[in-house]
């Protein structure tokens, strides 16, 4: 018995990359994210082709936002209900068809303004359906141990296609707006087809990778469950620890997308050249990646809270430079400073949330979670033009400064952030229950 448990353990400890579910869940979501981020950047090339005018264009983004964040709670509801494999196949393909469709109105010169607008509708209520279910679904394939490696290989992953896939996108849409489409639907196909290599129970009651309990026990559970929308509230409400560190979430987010917002729109208004704007993302992008190979020493070292405070550090202080100059090339460096160590911290917040969440509740909870984070992303944008047109740069950034000063003050002082274990405990760490 003892020999058992130290060799589940031992694999728990071990590199994510041992285990062939991960291996085949990680292809399908890259695949997915592949797919997300090349036809999201041409969907917004496509509205100016299609409409010539670029408040028709931006209106259309509204409607896919809203549509997809109305979406995005029905989805939860879903994921809590059925196998998550099969939604993984059906989200798929329900977004395969809807780029076939609109590669079909393209070609076939049927794609006007009215036309547009349905495709938003439909590219955001797939997208609000079904996008949560990869990762929801990752605890369910890999132990507590092993779940911040994957977080930050997840991350890592993410900085390298957030700086490739727009250009990559706009290269493509210059041999033809329905190329980007075409190469996005081969995308989710790739995931439909991973989703049956993915062996491990995907069920809702199923719970994590390590759940040992037996069917009967688990089908008892199940039985029990409440599947509304509002037993995530009530979650949220019942463990103000699980609340805390959704709004530290929302308020990193928030803080960040401000910032970098006003840095970018102040060196429009200056006639920055566009090349030269550019590279305040590549950097940014460029100082995750860098911050990647500190994750493995820093959550071997410190404890989970710990760890989460120094991937914050650097932050107040590259804002408070970007604050004294709006010299585009020293902005970009501290926008890399800024992210260098992002990645650790989101890796040990997004694996110690996910691993306090009830596995039939996931959906749910990350789809409110996920909505929060929406609205205040959208809020960012508007506040950014809102306090840079009022205030002026300086003071704009100021205030951008002195919300990541009060996130990184947040952490030190937050109990429930401080109180994230060492990685190598998470294993033992179990969900906290809806009472």
């Amino acid at each position: 018995m003892k020999s058992s448990k130290s060799n589940e353990s031992a694999r728990s400890q071990s590199s994510p990359w041992s285990n062939r579910n991960y291996r085949v869940w990680f292809a399908a979501d890259t695949s997915l994210l592949i797919g997300v981020t090349i036809g999201a950047f041409a969907f917004s090339l496509l509205g100016y082709t299609v409409s010539h005018d670029v408040a028709i264009a931006g209106f259309a983004a509204t409607v896919y936002s809203l549509v997809r964040g109305g979406a995005t709670l029905i989805g939860g509801m879903i994921i809590d209900r059925f196998d998550r494999r099969k939604l993984m196949i059906v989200g798929g393909l329900a977004s395969f068809v809807v780029l076939a469709g609109m590669i079909g109105a393209w070609t076939t010169g049927l794609m006007t303004v009215p036309v547009l607008f349905v495709f938003a509708a439909l590219r955001g209520l797939t997208s609000g359906l079904f996008s949560g279910v990869t990762d929801t679904v990752l605890p369910q394939i890999v132990a507590g141990g092993q779940l911040t490696q994957a977080y930050a290989a997840n991350e890592t992953r993410d900085a390298v296609a957030n700086m490739l896939s727009s250009p990559l996108s706009g290269w493509l849409y210059a041999f033809g707006p329905d190329i980007p489409f075409m190469v996005s639907a081969v995308m989710y196909a790739v995931m439909v087809a991973c989703a049956p290599f993915i062996k491990a129970d995907l069920r809702p009651e199923a719970g994590r990778a390590d759940d040992d309990r037996t069917e009967e026990e688990k089908a008892q559970a199940a039985s029990h469950a409440d599947k509304s929308l509002t037993a995530a509230l009530r979650w949220y409400v019942q463990w103000p620890a699980a609340t805390v560190l959704m709004l530290l979430v929302v308020l990193v987010n928030f803080s960040f997308s401000l910032g970098s917002t006003v840095a970018l729109l102040h060196q429009q208004a200056i006639a920055t050249p566009a090349w030269t704007i550019g590279m305040i993302s590549t950097f940014n992008g460029m100082g995750m990646l860098i911050g990647s190979l500190f994750t493995e020493p820093l959550t071997k070292r410190f404890r989970g809270g710990r760890v989460v405070q120094i991937g914050l550090a650097p932050a107040p202080v590259a804002f408070v430079g970007m604050t004294l100059t709006d010299n585009p090339w020293i902005i970009a460096v501290c926008c890399g400073v800024g992210s260098l160590l992002l990645i650790p911290c989101n890796a040990v917040l997004g694996a110690y949330t996910e691993l306090i969440m009830p596995n039939d509740m996931r959906g749910r909870i990350n789809a409110v979670s996920d909505l929060f984070a929406m609205v205040f992303g959208s809020l960012a944008a508007a506040v950014s033009g809102v306090l840079l047109k009022g205030l002026g740069y300086t003071l704009a950034m100021g205030i951008a400064t002195a919300l990541v000063a009060l996130t990184l003050a947040m952490t030190i002082c937050s109990k429930a952030i401080s109180g994230i274990p060492f990685r190598g405990e998470f294993d033992a760490i179990r969900p906290f229950p809806l009472r």
